[in-house]
């Protein structure tokens, strides 16, 4: 089982340094072992985050910095929360210090 910090990058760098820097620190206080990162830009759309649901096996973890990076609408962050229930991924969200199982 694998951790992977999901990262949704915009033209600003020092946004993608804030996202980064809040999981390194969370994995750290939770002893989580991070195995990979991975960035999608901005205007990625909910066709690439179920892509990435995807690739990921059930009990592997994705941790985002906050639960806006999964998506830019109340519903669009309903159906990824959804997918990675039904696909068995623990989801984290360490601003709004959601953990899902």
């Amino acid at each position: 089982m694998k951790a992977i910090a999901y990262f949704k990058t915009s033209r600003d760098r020092q946004e993608i340094r804030e996202q980064r820097q809040t999981i390194v620190e969370f994995a750290q206080r939770e002893g989580i072992a991070l195995s990979q990162f991975i960035e999608m830009p901005t205007f990625t759309g909910e066709k690439r985050i179920n892509q990435l649901i995807g690739h990921l096996e059930p009990g592997d973890t994705l941790i985002v910095s906050e639960l806006s990076r999964i998506g830019r609408s109340v519903g669009q962050v309903v159906r990824t929360v959804d997918a990675l229930i039904k696909a068995k991924i623990r989801f984290i969200a360490v601003k709004e210090d959601i953990w899902l199982d």
